[in-house]
């Protein structure tokens, strides 16, 4: 869980960083970072509205609501187009459970 909230929220930091950068818009790359976390949960755990909760709730901003939400159905719905099952459920496939 922790490595692949670590990984995600760093490269949607960087993505957050160069956004910031290129187009020099006024944006927050905490706010970035946290959607890459979301996203690369999402896409690895196959979990939505636990998820969801769950970093709204950590980071207490309400206002990252609907991002949050809009990116977590997304990578779940990319995930899904590329392997019906999450990374979990794999492993306890392959562990005979």
């Amino acid at each position: 869980f922790m490595p692949t909230m670590m990984i995600g929220s760093s490269l949607g930091g960087v993505a957050g960083v160069l956004f910031e950068n290129i187009m020099g818009a006024e944006v927050e790359p905490a706010t970035f970072a946290l959607l890459g976390a979301a996203s690369l949960l999402a896409g690895v755990q196959r979990s939505t509205v636990s998820l969801c909760v769950i970093l709204v709730e950590g980071t207490g901003e309400v206002k990252v609501l609907i991002p949050v939400v809009i990116t977590v159905v997304v990578a779940k719905y990319v995930g899904d187009l590329i392997s019906r099952e999450g990374l979990y459920e794999i492993v306890m496939e392959v562990k005979g459970y």
